[in-house]
């Protein structure tokens, strides 16, 4: 509340909108602009301020009272350690919104030993997009298993067999996101 009350560095923070009107897009390019100068963002915005903005999260039909959050034109002066943080988030959040798509290739490699099917998936990123903001990498460490070429009906040897016991975790019934969301 303070970054917008106080500071005047976001947009009204109240609202569950998740778009913007096209007259707001029109000034996406400066704010994004103004971000060159945050160290956070610099090398990033260097890159997006040279490419077509996406505008996936451009729609005036679907805005409510509100449009989604965004910074403001105003340059981040002395914030507290919470503020910074949260001024980053909101700052990072609409740069992705405004980056490129993750183009990844996925492949799904089914096996069969004996009767028993086993099945593998690997994937690489081909374009980070707006993963390349936070430099985040995907969840179950599945961006860098990279699989080997392989043709229908190739006749595989078995160089090592591991035998292991785990146990799974059902998933939580909410997360702070889900609860967030409701």
């Amino acid at each position: 509340q303070k970054l917008y009350e106080q500071h005047k560095l976001i947009t009204y923070p109240r609202t569950g909108s998740r778009y913007i009107p096209g007259d707001v897009f029109q000034e996406a390019g400066e704010l994004i602009e103004n971000l060159k100068s945050y160290p956070r963002f610099t090398v990033y915005t260097e890159k997006l301020s040279s490419m077509n903005l996406n505008i996936h999260s451009v729609d005036d039909k679907k805005v409510t009272d509100h449009h989604a959050l965004l910074i403001t034109e105003n340059r981040p002066g002395k914030l507290s350690s919470d503020e910074q943080t949260i001024y980053e988030m909101i700052a990072g959040r609409m740069l992705e919104a405004f980056s490129r798509t993750c183009v990844k290739d996925i492949t799904t490699l089914t096996l069969s030993v004996d009767t028993v099917l086993y099945e593998t998936k690997g994937s690489v990123t081909k374009i980070a997009g707006w993963r390349e903001v936070f430099n985040e990498q995907e969840e179950d460490g599945e961006d860098k298993t990279e699989l080997p070429e392989l043709s229908e009906g190739e006749t595989l040897s078995i160089k090592k067999l591991d035998l292991l016991t785990k146990q799974t975790k059902p998933k939580p019934l909410h997360t702070e996101a889900s609860l967030l969301g409701a």
